[in-house]
Order: structure tokens, then sequence, then C-alpha cells
């Protein structure tokens, strides 16, 4: 829905919500389409949402932690 509407209009909602809501939403977003929306905030706004839009990828990255990786299991040698 706030992909269709003008990039000012959605960043005026935007610049209001909570920040768990606008992650949420934000993360939703075609990403050309919300730099756009970014462009419109009020510049508090845009930096408190890419604070947390990054932090959220960091969690997400794969390879973030070593317990992930696969164990690697041999025989020893000789056998």
């Amino acid at each position: 829905m706030y992909e269709n509407m003008k990039p000012r209009d959605a960043a005026k909602i935007f610049d209001r919500l909570e920040i768990g809501v606008l992650l949420d939403v934000a993360s939703k977003i075609e990403p050309r389409k919300m730099a756009d929306i970014l462009a419109q905030m009020s510049p508090d706004a845009a930096q408190h949402l890419t604070v947390e839009l990054a932090s959220q990828a960091q969690e997400v990255k794969p390879g973030n932690n070593s317990s992930d990786l696969p164990k690697i299991q041999g025989q020893p040698a000789g056998q």
C-alpha cells in the first residue's frame, strides 16, 4: 500500500510510526521505493530507521555465527 503512495506522503506517516511497526513495513517495501520514502523522511527518523535496518540485516546475515558452521567429522589417518 505504501509503495503506491507518493514518497512524500508515505514519509509523513513513516515519521510517526513506532520503530517496530516501521521496521516490519519498511523491510517489505522494494528497496528503490523505500529509498525514495527514506529521502523524504525527517533526518532523525530516517537515521533511526537506517540504523535499525542495518542492525536487523547483521542479525540475519548467514555465517554470522560460527556455531552455525557444519561440524567436521573425520576418521583417524590410516583407517
